[in-house]
């Protein structure tokens, strides 16, 4: 409407006083050259009220970025823009104002919703009214240049637009003297009216003044967003590269002693002789000139340089304007350098870190082997350990069990059975030792073969029933409607029951002790069975009960001191759920009693699964069959031999499994029980080879050996064991194992 106001008011006040002078025209048109430069400026630009915030002007690129029309974005707010709090926009409004800071770099909102990162470039300005504006240029720093497409557009539009408006102005003169003629032929002919058209002309006149008032007000609006700007801009002339006009804020980035000494200069006088990209910069200039010709506006970084001789870098915003339709070009110029410096560092600081986590990296890597290594060795050890502690510990059983069947007195009897009591309890310390290694090295492999929930609770108590009844307690099964027949390690959950069972009955002083199992969930693919022990003793300190699952833990020192015990039994359990998909825990009440229970995944067992046992063999005399006994201890040999005595069995013995090897090829044998860590050659070697001879593939060989791992038990039957006897030696379980062997004959290799 003000350009409308603008040209057309004083065509209309010609028209009807008859009037025809136009100089008014030409005045309006050059008035509006720093307006359009404004309007039409590609760099996005607001006026901003320091004290409201509120956005009193802004320019056709802002409208686009924001994607609000202009009426609707000069009613907002800058905090309805910026995405910082309000106190936060208020108090950078504030360091603009009191030009504490003109750089800022903040996050815009959009009208689609979107957050974009700008950087902004704010200056206080003081208007002709005596108010004082912020005056805003704003980059995108999301892209930097625009589509050329768009800036084709934007250039035709601009020339169409002039065209038209010179034809326009053409067209009002012609008219204009028309009817200026028009306008004497009607005053000589109706004197009458004169009055009338005196009174029009002194109404238009009122209004043409208001015109060229606003119009003055244009000019010195558009004149101080330029001068007055802290953003740098400069007037050039492209056919000469002569600077034409700057504001102060060009000179002081210049650095030049006066804005006269800037309008002596041209654009190679204040550039380094040559640009990052090797081109010198007279011609780098040329190209973004001809560039911002043909497109109507160019952005691009720039290599500056002060009277000094001190470099710097702008990011320079070109724009095609047109004096009288003589090209021109105004350019604003931002000073970069610092940015650019920091995204060096930031470069360079990212590189950094990737070495450094590359080196970290490695020394994780290092650290973890060294750990893994360590915790192998560990397991080694541990396992060697055990197999040499369990060897002393067979002769030591061993041997209180011949004394035991050899003896009759009754005080010998008593202290034989302590002996074997003392062993067995030695014996299971170190299988939780060895459990406990093998859980944390991640090398306890769980099996996966049918069971059923109420024989492993059934066969719990037949193991526990005389402890139970020595002290009077009575020990009990409770049970729902299970599954007959799962899948899963039947061991395992044989051994977490014991633990428990064997705690109950310890810590236990009367009253009962009851097992169960119950479904807990049920799921397609696995069966949640939630196994407890439930007693009636002293119960446990609700602040105890966390502690009882640890490694080592106890109840409390008195505790071992009372009942004795390491507390692994309790922390294997744990673990042992864990590996099944399940957890561990308790429950008690001091004085009442407790109940510890575990739960464990088990997935039902196919329809065509079978796992026939093999069939249970009495002890009975076999005469006539041969035996050969192979083992690299004396001791061991000794005592085996003496319990096979009692199968009326013929023994031959053998040191080693070179040996061995040696006396199954040359005389038959019905069945050999072999040692697995022997001098010369081991047994599963010494087994391997005598599996290579025809004649001996089907004659049962049973291992004996302290590593009683899952692992081990697989090596045997992988180079044709039959059985797997563990140390130290059980001597009814020997004897039944080796009678089912004798009784079933030459029995092929089992492979399940």
């Amino acid at each position: 409407m003000r350009l409308f106001s603008l040209c057309f008011a004083p065509l209309l006040t010609t028209l009807l006083c008859g009037m025809g002078n136009a100089w008014g025209m030409d005045q309006a048109a050059d008035a509006q050259l720093l307006s359009r430069a404004f309007r039409q400026h590609q760099a996005i630009m607001l006026f901003i009220d320091p004290d409201s915030g509120a956005i009193v002007d802004a320019n056709e690129a802002a409208s686009q970025f924001y994607g609000l029309p202009l009426a609707q974005l000069t009613q907002r707010h800058i905090q309805e823009i910026n995405a910082l709090t309000p106190e936060e926009v208020a108090a950078e409004r504030q360091r603009a104002k009191d030009e504490k800071r003109t750089y800022f770099i903040f996050p815009h909102r959009l009208a689609n919703g979107s957050v974009r990162t700008v950087e902004v470039y704010s200056s206080p300005l003081q208007m002709s009214d005596g108010r004082t504006l912020l005056f805003s240029l704003i980059h995108d720093t999301a892209g930097k240049h625009l589509p050329d497409e768009a800036l084709r557009r934007y250039q035709t539009q601009l020339e169409t637009t002039v065209l038209e408006r010179t034809r326009e102005l053409a067209g009002q003169n012609s008219q204009q003297r028309n009817l200026f003629l028009l306008g004497l032929l009607l005053q000589m002919a109706i004197i009458g009216i004169l009055a009338v058209n005196i009174r029009r002309r002194r109404r238009v006149e009122q209004a043409l003044a208001s015109e060229k008032a606003a119009l003055h007000d244009s000019e010195a609006y558009n004149r101080l967003l330029f001068a007055e700007s802290r953003i740098a801009m400069v007037v050039m002339d492209p056919s000469n590269f002569r600077f034409l006009d700057c504001n102060k804020a060009s000179v002081a980035l210049y650095q030049a002693s006066s804005r006269q000494t800037v309008l002596n200069w041209t654009p190679l006088d204040v550039s380094a002789p040559f640009q990052p990209d090797g081109q010198d910069s007279l011609s780098s200039a040329r190209m973004h000139v001809e560039a911002c010709l043909r497109n109507g506006s160019e952005i691009f970084n720039w290599l500056q340089q002060r009277p000094n001789g001190k470099t710097w870098t702008a990011e320079v915003h070109l724009m095609t304007l047109h004096d009288h339709n003589r090209p021109l070009i105004l350019f604003s110029l931002i000073d970069i350098s610092e940015r650019l410096e920091t995204e060096r560092r930031l470069a360079h600081y990212h590189a950094d870190l990737e070495v450094m986590v590359e080196q970290r990296t490695l020394q994780l890597a290092k650290a973890r082997d060294a750990a893994e290594a360590a915790n192998q060795a560990k397991t080694a050890f541990v396992a060697t350990i055990g197999h040499e502690i369990r060897t002393p510990l067979n002769a030591i059983s061993g041997m209180a069990h011949l004394l035991k069947r050899n003896n009759q007195q009754a005080e010998q009897q008593v202290r034989l059975q302590k002996i074997e009591d003392a062993a067995e309890h030695l014996n299971s310390l170190i299988n939780d030792l060895l459990d406990l290694s093998k859980i944390e090295a991640g090398k306890l492999n769980l099996e996966s073969i049918e069971l059923s929930p109420d024989a492993i609770l059934a066969n719990v108590q037949s193991m526990l029933a005389d402890r139970a009844q020595a002290k009077g307690l009575a020990l009990h099964i409770e049970t729902g409607t299970l599954p007959k027949r799962l899948l899963g390690d039947p061991t395992r959950l044989k051994q977490a029951v014991l633990n428990y069972a064997g705690n109950a009955i310890k810590f236990t002083t009367e009253g009962s002790i009851t097992l169960g199992c119950e479904i807990q969930q049920q799921g397609v693919d696995c069966l949640l069975l939630r196994f407890w022990v439930r007693d009636t003793g002293c119960g446990i300190p609700p602040e105890q009960l966390s502690q009882l699952f640890a490694s080592f833990e106890q109840g409390s020192s008195s505790v071992s001191r009372t009942h004795g015990g390491t507390g692994l039994g309790l922390a294997i359990t744990r673990r042992l759920a864990e590996l099944m998909n399940g957890q561990a825990g308790a429950d008690s009440i001091p004085g009442v009693g407790s109940t510890f229970w575990f739960t464990a995944c088990l997935k039902p067992a196919p329809h065509t699964a079978t796992n026939t046992p093999l069939p249970t063999a009495n002890v009975q005399v076999f005469p006539g069959k041969r035996l050969l006994l192979v083992d690299d201890e004396a001791i061991n040999r000794e005592i085996a031999y003496e319990l096979l005595k009692e199968l009326a069995v013929d023994i031959d013995c053998a040191c080693d499994g070179r040996e061995a090897l040696a006396m199954a090829q040359s005389q038959p044998y019905d069945l050999i029980l072999m040692d697995m860590q022997m001098p010369h050659l081991d047994g599963l070697e010494a087994t391997r080879l005598i599996r290579q001879d025809p004649t001996l593939q089907h004659m049962p060989i049973l291992a004996m050996t302290a590593n009683t791992y899952a692992e081990n038990q697989a090596d045997c039957q992988a180079v044709g064991m039959n059985d797997f006897i563990a140390k130290p030696i059980h001597p009814d379980r020997l004897l039944s194992i080796v009678s089912h062997w004798l009784q079933t004959g030459k029995y092929p290799p089992n492979k399940t």
